[in-house]
Order: C-alpha cells, then structure tokens, then sequence
C-alpha cells in the first residue's frame, strides 16, 4: 500500500491535474487606488496564475496580517512620544477632518512640547519645568477653603474697581496684537500723551504733547520720530514750539495772520539741537532721537507745545483721531486717545503743582511683522574646542543676486531706516544677506570662570548704526558678568536665564561703522562670566545664548544641530589645575636628584 501511494504522488507531479479557473477580483475599495503597471507584463498562462486575496472582504484581523500596508491607511502617526491618531469617517469633509486633526494635536500637546523644546533645557530646568507641572496640577485637584475663595473674590473685586477707576486701560477690542508682545519687554511701549493746561481767549486751548519711551532696549534713532494724527473737527495749529508740522496746507481762508498748520492730518516732527531759542520748548529739539529706557532714561523723552484754535461747539477740544507714529520707519500702531486722570504739571520752578485741564494717552506698540518681512541681523558661533565655525544661515535676511561675482548688493526695506535712499542700502554680498551680524565665541574655560569674545559686523557700504545695542539671552548672566569694551546692564525679568544688554562707550565705539571694500566695520569686546559648577557644561550647546537682539530686532540663529561640537573622546573639557601641574613638576625634579645621587644620571 505505501508503494502504491508513492506511485500515484509521483504521477501526480508529472502530470498535474486541470486546475480551474481563478475568480475575477472584486473592485478595490473606494478609499484606495491600486497603482497601475508603468511597464508591459507579459500574460501568464493558465498554470502558473494564482488566486489574489481580497482584502477588503476578510475580518480586519486577518488583513491586518495579510495586507500590513493597509493596516493603518486611515493613521496619521507622529515619530514621537505625541502620537495623534485620526479615523477618517465615511463621506467626511476635509475640512472637518482637518479640524478634529487640530483639536486632536492640541489636546495632545505636541504644540506645546514643541515650543519648549525651541531652546536647551538641561536637568535643572527639567526638574523645575515638572514640579511647576505638578504644582499646576495639585491646585486644580485642592479644593479650596471658603476663606480662601472669599479672599481672592475681594481681591478680585477691589482690582476690578481700581481698573474702572483708571480708564488708561486699552480695551480689548483695542489692545495690540499678540504679534507685538515681547516676552523679554513685556511692558515696553511708546507712550503719547495730550495735556491740555490753559485755555485762551481766541476759541481754543494751550496743549503739551509728551512722546516718552518705555521701551528698556529699543530706541528711536535718526532721522527721528514723526507723530500724525487727524482733527475731529476743523481744528488747525495756530502756533507750535519745539517742533514743527511739515506741511502747512490750505490756509487761503485767513487774511492777516496765517496759522502754522491748516491740515485735516498734520504730520509733526522734532526740531535739531542747534534752533534758535525762541522756538524751543521744554525736553525738544533732539533731532527726534528717543534713547531706550534701560541706557539713558533722561533722553528717553521729547515734548513739544502747541496752540490749537477753531474749537466751534467744544471748548475744551476733541480727542484728535487715527494717531500715527514712525520711528523713524514703519511698524508701530498706536491706540485711539483715551481720556485719563489729569496730568500734574510743576510751576513756579516745581514749587507749586497744578493738574491739567484735560489729558488725552496713547500707547504705541512695534510689531516687526508689520515693519519688514525680513530680519535685519543673523549669529554665527565658533569656540576655542573646535575649529569649524557655524556660520549664519544662508537667506537669514533674504538671498543674494544670482551673479556670485557681484561684491555688492542692494538690500531695500530696512526696518530701522524708514525711507532711506537705494545708495544707503548698498551692503556686501553675503550667503545670510544681513547687514548685521553678531558673533559670538567661546574663547577660554578656566577654573572659576569662562571667557567669550562678542563681535559685531556692519555690512553696509555707506551707513552707520549709531547708539546701537545688542541684548543676550544666556543662563551664565544671571550670575556675574564683566564686560571690558562695552557698557552693560542686566535686565530683571523673571527668567531663569539672564539677560543682559550692552551698548557702545561714548566717543569710543557707541557708532558702528560701516565696512568697505577693504576693512569691514565691527565693534567687539570679551565678557568674562563667573562659572555655576552644578549648571555649567560644554556639552549640547549650553554655552550658546538663547536668543540676541540688535537694537530691539530678533537676530536669526542657526539650528541647534548645526552648534559647534565638542570632540569625541572629551564630554566636559575641564579646565587644567595649577595644583596638579606644580605636583607633577616637584615628582619630576624628586627622581632627577634620585637618579643623579644614586647613578649619577644628569637631568
């Protein structure tokens, strides 16, 4: 019988039987296009076709097995620790797939996760982020005691009063956009008020406009501020001193003596230092130049007088309307002028303190979106641990001309400039296109402290940044720092990283230079910065600042992969200890004496 079955096996396999013919597939699903062959497939015979399996028709636990490429065709998954997961329904819009998408990620944190990992964060800041975390969570978990929550409903109350009370408060439909917040100036702005203090008898009124600055590293420089604003009725400047209107407009309507300033819109901007007496005012005439708070406060402000006539039914006057500010360029936008508490104002020589009449405040905020498209300045990065420099990255401020022989390059829309001329904007030809650059380099590792050497490039052909600053963001300023070419200040915010701002040494190098075909204009210093043994290391770019500023303008960094690297086989280049050195010196002169006193050996 086992012979038997043997024989018939091997016929058999010599001759098959006739197989049937294979089913005609079922149509794919609708949700999946099967590709088409790009080439010509010859046919196959009848023998050696097969049977395809369906996966659409079989339990999805078998085609996850069967097809694992279908197994999760409808599954956006993220190659992280945040993973979304959205099902696509049947018929579903893509709009409203786009939506639960959206509302998937940001209750699962990955826009959050993504803005903390923006910049370093090493151990420390790691323990402190949880336990704020987990502080976070155990207040909404507490119920709170009924004291406490009357407590804090009277304290909520009382401030609620005290912001009715004062109406200097911008409302919301009126605050600036979230594009003007800046975290490392939360409160700066330039603020404009309108004192009214005297009446006159010629239907109208004696005003003082104050423009002060409360930005601590921003400032207004030359050609200097320009205010515009729009007349609620048909008011006009009769006379102004410490500052003039640049267009007198239509004044056709008066006979003997003509007005300063006729127009619907003036436009006002301040006078040079060197006017004549008679036409200052109080704080005027400094070509329009505002200093930053945080450098030189007593130049942070300018105030101009004025005589307004034409006040028909209101004999107090109209808040004026659409408030306009340029400094020198484009990009602040200024609240509507609200009516607030009366300003003090000193006479007699300070001796005697009489309210204004009526006071009018606007606050001016700056948006760079608004002032130019692209940055203005760029970091390259470089350390005494490894010779490759990082250099900025290439279109930082826009790309270069297509012919890379060109040594020169026109750069327009200079947010810091307004309008200025096409033969001021004729900077170097560079892969970053920045006038700007600053570099920062790790120059020495010592055993208490750490030394970095901070440069700053001019790249302009025939312009110069005067009073310029710079503003760094680094943990090593919160604690001591001494600057040796520069002046410095630190700023207190509640930041764990320090920040400091150092600006030019008068009549020394508070002008940045520009460059020329033969010397490029710079200013550098060395910063010497005290060393925190539990937070201090070479390793994963900590010893790089967080973020530069130049002259209020965010400086674009380089990626965090492309940071400098320290070598291989050394982890923390520790600094060489002098002690160490005078030990093995000594052990080396003990066996040269030995080896002379026992073998007459000569060292």
């Amino acid at each position: 019988m086992a012979s038997l079955s043997t024989f018939s096996k091997f016929l058999t396999l010599l001759f098959p039987p006739k197989s049937q013919p294979p089913p005609s597939p079922s149509p794919p699903p609708p949700n999946i296009a099967l590709p088409k062959p790009s080439h010509h497939v010859a046919p196959l015979d009848q023998a050696d076709r097969f049977t395809p399996y369906n996966c659409s028709s079989s339990p999805s636990s078998l085609s996850s097995v069967m097809c694992p490429s279908l197994a999760h065709a409808n599954t956006m998954w993220f190659k992280s620790a945040y993973n979304v997961e959205v099902v696509v329904d049947e018929n579903e819009a893509e709009e409203k797939l786009l939506n639960r998408f959206r509302r998937e990620v940001m209750k699962a944190g990955v826009i959050q996760e993504c803005r903390r990992r923006r910049y370093h964060e090493d151990t420390q800041d790691k323990r402190k982020r949880k336990s704020r975390e987990a502080a976070k969570r155990n207040r909404r978990r507490r119920p709170q005691s009924k004291s406490l929550a009357e407590n804090k409903q009277a304290i909520t109350n009382t401030k609620k009063k005290e912001d009715d009370d004062d109406n200097w408060d911008l409302p919301e439909h009126n605050s600036p956009s979230a594009d003007c917040y800046d975290p490392l100036d939360p409160n700066g702005n330039i603020s404009v008020t309108f004192d009214i203090y005297q009446r006159t008898d010629d239907d109208g009124y004696l005003a003082r406009v104050t423009i002060e600055n409360y930005y601590k590293y921003r400032h207004v420089d030359k050609p200097g501020w320009q205010l515009g604003w729009q007349w609620a009725k048909n008011e006009v400047i009769w006379s102004i001193k410490g500052a003039v209107a640049t267009d007198q407009g239509n004044c056709s309507s008066y006979t003997n003596q003509l007005p300063h300033s006729c127009e619907k819109d003036p436009l006002i901007v301040d006078l040079p230092s060197d006017v004549s007496p008679e036409s200052r005012s109080e704080h005027c005439c400094n070509d329009g130049v505002l200093s930053a708070r945080a450098i030189d406060p007593s130049h942070s402000f300018s105030s101009f007088e004025l005589e307004v006539r034409r006040l028909g039914q209101y004999p107090l006057g109209q808040a004026p309307n659409n408030l306009t500010l340029m400094a020198p360029g484009p990009g602040y936008s200024c609240s509507p002028l609200l009516e607030t508490h009366p300003t003090i104002i000193s006479s007699f020589g300070g001796q005697r303190q009489v309210p204004a009449l009526r006071t009018w405040k606007s606050a001016c905020t700056y948006s760079n979106f608004m002032a130019s498209k692209s940055p203005i300045c760029c970091v390259s990065l470089s350390t005494f641990y490894n010779p490759e420099i990082t250099p900025c990255p290439d279109c930082s401020c826009g790309c270069s001309a297509a012919d890379k022989a060109s040594k020169s390059c026109i750069r327009l829309g200079d947010p810091l400039s307004g309008e200025s001329s096409t033969e001021e904007n004729i900077m170097a030809c560079t892969k970053h296109m920045c006038p700007i650059r600053v570099h920062w380099h790790v120059k020495n590792n010592y055993v208490n402290h750490w030394r970095v050497k901070l440069t700053i490039s001019n790249y302009y052909y025939r312009k110069n940044y005067s009073n310029w600053n710079v503003l760094l963001q680094h943990p090593g300023f919160s604690h001591n720092a001494t600057s040796y070419s520069f002046n410095s200040a630190k700023l207190p915010l509640p930041f764990q990283d320090g920040v400091a701002l150092f600006w030019g040494i008068d009549y020394y190098n508070n002008e940045l230079v520009h460059s020329d075909k033969d010397q490029q204009g710079f200013v550098s210093t060395e910063i010497l910065l005290e060393k925190d043994r539990k937070s201090f290391t070479l390793s994963h770019g900590w010893a790089f600042p967080r973020r530069i500023y130049f002259n209020g303008e965010n400086c674009e960094m380089p990626l965090p992969d492309s940071f400098p690297m320290l070598p291989n086989h050394s982890n923390t280049l520790r600094p060489t200890d002098c002690c160490g050195g005078f030990i093995i010196l000594l052990l080396i002169s003990l066996l040269c004496f030995w080896n002379k006193g026992s073998f007459d050996f000569q060292c």
